[in-house]
């Protein structure tokens, strides 16, 4: 099951925030990141204990996009 909620906090000119409802069971969440939208993505494992994630290093005026998946008994969500 793929995390539910998910939103931006703390918005700076080049970081943010995601925060997004824990999924029991979760051992890692996968947040990837695209600035084509989802041609290209580019990923990063959040720690399980925390459903938030700091994104930094981000280019003023871009657009990007964000999906953040679990994994759950080795099994990553879509």
């Amino acid at each position: 099951m793929p995390p539910k909620n998910v939103i931006v906090g703390n918005i700076a000119t080049t970081t943010l925030t995601l925060i997004w409802e824990a999924v029991t069971g979760a051992t890692a969440y996968v947040v990837e990141k695209s600035v084509n939208d989802g041609t290209t993505l580019t990923s990063a494992v959040a720690n399980p204990a925390v459903a938030t994630l700091a994104v930094i290093g981000l280019t003023t005026a871009t657009p990007y996009l964000f999906r953040v998946s679990s994994i759950v008994g080795g099994v990553t969500s879509g």
